[in-house]
């Protein structure tokens, strides 16, 4: 990985012959000849070393301070390093995005990884110099941030292609560039206008909504999404329509509590199962920084058993922990914020959440490159049927509705199969179908694990599940819901009967209603509680962490704005039912008063004269 040579291409010579000018201008501005050999020696060297090194020989940095606790990581010993401005070599945050770029990212972070100076180098400045015509656009959160990013590329556009800042005599290549290739028509606090190769590199600020309007970017970068203030979406919205096809948007953020628009592209893009999804899904934890530890570590008998799980699954060390530790105290409750240990608690405030977040945690972690027993596009299985042994399958089926207003993001028609006698999730399916498909689906699944007990929702499209399993599949082993029935309610109150009367009835399928859904949630929660052991579904835990009680109605436990409960409805019915099989939960026993809900309307017929008693 040498450093650039001075190559003879570039020794002073006269502009080339154009004819005869008396206007001096003609001389003093960039040459065009010099100008396409600069770029296609700027490019030839991109091919030939490849980003990582390009950036390492051409692009200076100022490194950060290191924060309390952090010490300063030199990679390489080199005669290039000193201490104002370092090379930009890639940490191993940067590397790994490296590796896994797409056109469109989305780059959930923590604290103090690089990204932003990566971005403003790696997809801004140097996508729009070594392509002609290509504009940049940077939007930031508020114009302070605007005017500190704009210093980083207007330093990376000063040292760009130097052999040593400190020596100016060594800097002929990098003057040359900044003459023709890289010549700036003008530079202010907020645009770099290189006019020999027409490109614009323009900073913005969030605040206003049309700041991004009136240009054609073909590389964009957002800052800090999370933090925008008033309606994000809509400024993005005009920003995506300028982008020509072939265009790169990233967005980068730390979180910023869960909700908003940040957090439901997020949860969209980490499904890798969503057909819907937009971008490249970038998150790495804290320990990905070199610089997080301290000596000389703590005593290993000293280790909670948070900390040994930590280190058995991601490798870390005492030193990596006692950082932590020190950490932990110094951030209090915004660590998990900062220094994100998973992607979904580090969005989530302490005391929405209506599962234990402590435990889902923990299982998650556990649960970390564990492989499944069988894997398809549709169903995953953990364990194969025993014989002699009873199965439920708890289905949710998917009401075509949107995660969130305005997306494009619907939710799923999923099951949860458990053991009937240990309550062990067993397979888990998840799918968008229609539900003559899904009912089909059960009735292969259901046979496969011992003719499963199904207990499907029977609200909306569970109607049509229920009777395609009962009539098409020839499916016998449906459950039915005992309840209670109102007997002719309107026809009692004409004849001035005050005094209500009911009656027992079998219904097929699950029904979800007020009274039903905060018991299906209870029975999950307690299972929860109790054996969170034998669940082993990584994605039914993420589900279950954004499953959240909704201030705006009052404390009605939903999944959070952008993210689905499709496999937590389905995980409730199937513990819902176990604990009928087992007489833990008797249905018929609840009293039927109207202050635990009101009855569907589907489930109260107009009974015959006959039946009043």
């Amino acid at each position: 990985m040498g450093a650039i040579a001075q190559p003879e291409l570039y020794k002073p010579y006269g502009h080339a012959p154009y004819g005869y000018s008396s206007i001096k201008s003609v001389y003093s501005g960039p040459d065009s000849i010099r100008v396409q050999d600069q770029l296609d020696l700027l490019r030839g060297r991109w091919e030939e070393w490849g980003p990582k090194e390009f950036m390492f020989n051409m692009c200076w940095i100022q490194p950060k301070p290191p924060e309390k606790g952090q010490r300063r990581f030199y990679p390489t010993p080199t005669e290039k390093w000193n201490r104002p401005l370092v090379p930009f070599l890639l940490n191993t945050i940067q590397t790994d995005i490296e590796e896994h770029l797409g056109l469109r990212n989305i780059f959930l972070k923590p604290r103090q990884g690089g990204y932003t100076t990566y971005m403003i180098i790696r997809r801004l400045f140097l996508q729009c110099i070594l392509n002609p015509g290509h504009n940049g656009l940077m939007m930031a959160q508020n114009s302070k941030k605007v005017t500190d990013y704009f210093r980083i590329l207007k330093r990376c556009l000063r040292w760009f292609g130097a052999l040593d800042p400190l020596d100016k005599s060594k800097n002929t290549f990098a003057d040359e560039l900044k003459q023709h290739l890289l010549h700036t028509a003008y530079s202010n606090r907020r645009e770099l206008v290189f006019d020999a190769i027409d490109t614009v590199i323009h900073c913005e600020s969030a605040e206003v909504e049309e700041s991004a309007q009136g240009y054609t970017d073909m590389h964009v970068v957002c800052t800090e999404v999370a933090r925008w203030e008033g309606n994000p979406e809509a400024t993005l919205s005009n920003m995506k329509a300028a982008i020509p096809p072939g265009g790169t948007l990233d967005y980068e953020s730390t979180a910023d509590g869960w909700g908003g628009y940040f957090f439901e592209e997020c949860m969209r893009a980490r499904d890798k199962q969503n057909p819907n999804r937009e971008f490249t899904y970038h998150f790495h934890e804290w320990w990905w920084h070199e610089e997080y530890y301290d000596e000389p570590g703590v005593p290993e008998d000293s280790l909670t058993k948070e900390e040994h799980k930590l280190i058995m699954t991601y490798n870390l060390t005492t030193k990596q922990i006692a950082w932590r530790r020190r950490t932990k105290i110094d951030f209090r409750q915004d660590f998990d914020e900062k220094y994100p240990e998973d992607d979904i608690s580090c969005f989530l405030l302490s005391g929405q959440n209506y599962f234990d977040k402590d435990i889902l945690r923990a299982r998650r972690t556990e649960l970390q490159g564990r492989k499944p027993l069988e894997e398809y596009d549709k169903l995953i299985v953990y364990k194969k049927e025993r014989p002699h042994h009873n199965y439920i399958i708890g289905a949710d089926v998917a009401s075509g509705l949107d995660v969130s207003e305005g997306s494009n993001d619907l939710d799923w028609s999923a099951a949860i199969v458990i053991d009937e006698e240990t309550g062990e999730l067993v397979a888990r399916y998840r799918a968008h179908i229609i539900p003559e498909y899904y009912a089909w689906d059960l009735a292969d699944l259901g046979r496969r694990y011992n003719n499963a007990l199904i207990a499907v929702e029977r609200n909306e499209d569970g109607g049509a599940v229920i009777l395609t399993l009962e009539a098409a599949c020839m499916y016998g082993n449906l459950y039915k819901h005992i309840d209670w029935l109102r007997k002719d309610r309107k026809r009692r109150q004409k004849k001035g009967m005050a005094q209500d009367q009911f009656r027992m009835r079998e219904l097929l399928g699950f029904p979800t209603n007020k009274l039903n859904r905060p018991l299906a949630l209870n029975r999950l929660r307690h299972f929860w509680s109790e054996s969170p052991h034998l669940i082993y579904d990584i994605g039914f835990v993420d589900e279950c962490l954004t499953f959240v009680r909704d201030q705006d109605k009052q404390g009605r436990p939903s999944a959070a704005p952008g993210t689905h409960d499709d496999m937590v409805m389905a995980g409730g019915i199937a513990y819902f039912v176990r604990a009928v099989r087992l007489g833990y939960l008797v249905p018929e026993a609840l009293p039927p008063r109207e202050k635990y809900g009101d009855i569907p309307a589907e489930f109260q017929p107009d009974l015959p004269e006959s039946e009043e008693s």
